[in-house]
């Protein structure tokens, strides 16, 4: 293996309810474990998270086509593995119902693995990781630091449900990340501004890469995404479209968006190189359930259409 990456997140088993259909999957973190897995055959994925311990020996089944996983940093959890259930409508929106099991994980927890490629954040829960055990992985690590604010910006309400709250000095959560990844309504909630027009979300999207990191993707579901980034002394912004496509179960896209625009730029440097590759990836995966875009190419060595860009 010539690298390490290491994912940071929480594991979620996923009962996900679409067109009067529903299925179980394991998801969170699992998707970003399993992307960067297949698209990083050269580099060792380390999952640093919780599994429940009835659900242990499903998961090394999952991740086991893709002898690059390593698991010696997954811990277990007697309580059992957190559960979300997803209700889609016709279009993308949906209704979350989340069951918070795991504990957060720390920077101790992080330490071993100090000498990897990159790290993966990706908050699924609000308390995957605090602020100070992030901001102290931001000062130790030397690579890559890609963050997805995902649940970051998220409270439950009492019956399960979420709704987004303000984040209070959104300059210093942004400062800490080399990649920032949310969608358009995270970025209003994460800054505190609101946008009416793409041109006010990519000034928006410049405001946050000019407080530290180096880019912003802002994922926009079926209408592409907004990369912001910056480049020797000056700020660039550039949009990307995808191709309509089916879209039989959207879960997991943004973690896959995520994973592959890290996995491509730790292989060419380049960020809008990256953040093309990840759109297409992304818009690739909608078109089946849950995690059979990656794991069939995992079990087939690639005879699919998500190996067929490796």
């Amino acid at each position: 293996m010539r690298g390490k990456v290491a994912v940071v997140g929480s594991v979620v088993l996923d009962e996900i309810e679409r067109g009067g259909k529903a299925f179980t999957s394991f998801g969170g973190i699992t998707y970003s474990i399993l992307a960067l897995a297949a698209l990083l055959p050269d580099r060792e994925i380390i999952p640093i998270t919780y599994v429940g311990e009835g659900d242990l020996d499903r998961f090394r089944e999952l991740t086991e086509s893709f002898p690059n996983i390593n698991l010696e940093a997954v811990k277990i959890c007697s309580r059992g593995t957190n559960r979300n259930r997803l209700i889609y409508g016709d279009g993308e929106e949906r209704d979350e119902f989340f069951e918070l099991i795991t504990p957060p994980l720390t920077f101790r927890d992080l330490m071993p693995y100090l000498e990897s490629d990159a790290f993966l954040v990706n908050y699924i829960k609000n308390d995957d990781l605090s602020f100070q055990d992030l901001k102290t992985l931001s000062y130790a690590f030397k690579g890559v630091l890609y963050m997805d604010i995902h649940s970051l910006l998220r409270e439950r309400n009492a019956d399960g449900g979420f709704r987004l709250k303000k984040l209070r000095d959104w300059q210093s959560w942004a400062r800490m990340a080399d990649i920032l990844q949310m969608n358009r309504l995270e970025i209003q909630h994460f800054t505190g501004f609101k946008t009416d027009t793409e041109e006010e979300l990519e000034k928006l999207a410049l405001l946050v890469v000019s407080q530290g990191p180096k880019a912003l993707n802002l994922t926009l579901g079926s209408r592409g995404s907004i990369l912001a980034y910056r480049k020797e002394n000056s700020a660039f912004v550039k949009r990307f479209r995808v191709p309509a496509v089916k879209v039989v179960d959207p879960t997991g896209c943004g973690d896959i968006f995520g994973a592959s625009f890290l996995a491509d730029y730790l292989k060419h440097g380049d960020f809008e190189r990256a953040a093309s590759f990840a759109n297409e990836m992304a818009s690739r995966s909608v078109s089946y359930p849950g995690l059979e875009f990656i794991v069939s190419a995992g079990r087939h060595g690639g005879e699919t259409p998500f190996s067929s860009s490796l």
